[in-house]
């Protein structure tokens, strides 16, 4: 996961290239709507650094607002 990751990341990079940027639009999108696909992600990445934290019926830290 960590590799198919990375890929993406550098793909990501090389299309912010272009005169449209990519990345800063989907990271604003990200932080505006804070998707569940999004923190399973980042779960999965980090599941070797955080033990204890099962990824099957992750749900959110509910938030603040």
């Amino acid at each position: 996961m960590r590799a198919l990751t990375f890929i993406l990341l550098l793909l990501l990079t090389v299309l912010e290239i272009g005169p449209i940027p990519i990345a800063g639009l989907l990271l604003l999108w990200v932080v505006l709507f804070r998707p569940l696909w999004f923190y399973n992600l980042v779960l999965d990445i980090y599941k070797d650094v955080i033990p204890g934290r099962e990824i099957d019926n992750a749900q959110p830290p509910s938030s603040s607002r």
